[in-house]
């Protein structure tokens, strides 16, 4: 975790570092689509609609991503979404980037397969 002293746009607290994950969880290969939204949320917020279903949403609030994640949780039943954080995001996100994602973890502890 962190990034490598020479790496060009690092920060003074990205010190690099070994990380354990002691229990398993599931992180979308992209960020929220806007059909994915949809399917949650019933509506489409994002200005570059025309796009289609298999476009980032965006003009996405803090309060809409949390009310996707906890409507996540209640579909996916036996599971909790939450908003990825800024640690869990660093395992695969580009400096720079931003975009909503969703990790899902089980409720019970019981690890993935």
């Amino acid at each position: 975790m962190g990034s490598p002293e020479d790496e060009s746009g690092r920060f003074d607290e990205e010190t690099l570092h070994e990380v354990e994950l002691t229990r398993g969880f599931w992180m979308g290969e992209t960020p929220v689509t806007q059909g994915q939204w949809r399917q949650v949320m019933e509506n489409n917020p994002s200005h570059f609609s025309k796009g289609g279903d298999d476009c980032p949403v965006e003009k996405v609030s803090w309060y809409d991503a949390v009310t996707f994640a906890n409507r996540l949780s209640e579909m996916a039943g036996g599971f909790d979404g939450r908003l990825e954080s800024f640690h869990s995001g660093h395992l695969r996100s580009p400096k720079g980037t931003s975009r909503l994602a969703v990790t899902i973890l089980p409720r019970d502890g019981r690890p993935l397969a």
